[in-house]
């Protein structure tokens, strides 16, 4: 088997429109296994703070189903 990380820039249109739709669908399907913070500078932490009040990423993590 695989293990599937989404990336948390995905998730707020950083990478543009269809990796969006793409990381919200794969959270939707409870497909993710890991939320990839790839935070390298403190300027995108507010970046980070909106991806993880998503809908589905929010719900993902409040409820443990990420690794």
């Amino acid at each position: 088997g695989v293990l599937l990380q989404v990336n948390w820039a995905s998730l707020i249109g950083a990478y543009g429109g269809a990796p969006k739709k793409m990381a919200l669908k794969i959270l939707k399907k409870e497909m993710a296994d890991f939320l990839g913070s790839d935070l390298h500078r403190k300027n995108q932490l507010e970046g980070f703070k909106k991806a993880i009040q998503t809908k589905f990423s929010h719900n993902t993590i409040m409820n443990n189903q990420l690794v």
